[in-house]
C-alpha cells in the first residue's frame, strides 16, 4: 500500500533593507494559510 503526500511549497519573505515589516508579512501569510487548513511552519532567522 502506497501513500502519497501533497508536494510542500516554500514561501520566503526577504528584503535587504531593515524595517520593511518582513516578520509581520511572514506572520500574516502563515496565519492566512493556517486558517485555510494548511499545516504551516514559520522560521524567522532575523538575528
Amino acid at each position: 500500500m502506497s501513500t502519497t503526500f501533497p508536494q510542500p511549497f516554500i514561501i520566503t519573505v526577504g528584503m535587504t533593507k531593515g524595517g520593511t515589516h518582513k516578520t509581520w508579512i511572514a506572520f500574516n501569510l502563515a496565519s492566512y494559510f493556517g486558517l485555510m487548513g494548511y499545516s504551516v511552519l514559520v522560521v524567522d532567522t532575523n538575528p
